[in-house]
């Protein structure tokens, strides 16, 4: 995966940005991309764009959305794209 000029300059100015304002805990770029704020310390907070944790949030409160199960946007250990046990990238 290469990454755009535009996307390391969004990320710069996150990073940027968040160091100023560690309280927020997402930033959003001039091209309307929110980015996670390095900087933000405080306890987990759901992407401002993300409409159905308002409606969980509403119903079983921020504790329990902070509880829930995640998926991570990085495949971990044990991850495989083939789903064989080969391994997709072979470095």
């Amino acid at each position: 995966m290469t990454m755009s000029h535009e996307s390391l300059a969004d990320r710069e100015y996150a990073r940027n940005v968040g160091h100023d304002n560690p309280e927020r805990a997402y930033i959003l770029s001039d091209r309307d991309v929110w980015y996670r704020n390095p900087a933000y310390t405080g306890p987990e907070l759901p992407h401002p764009e993300d409409d159905s944790a308002a409606d969980f949030i509403a119903e079983h409160g921020i504790e329990a959305w902070r509880a829930r199960p995640r998926r991570s946007p990085v495949p971990g250990a044990g991850w495989t794209a083939w789903g064989d046990g080969r391994d997709p990238c072979p470095f």
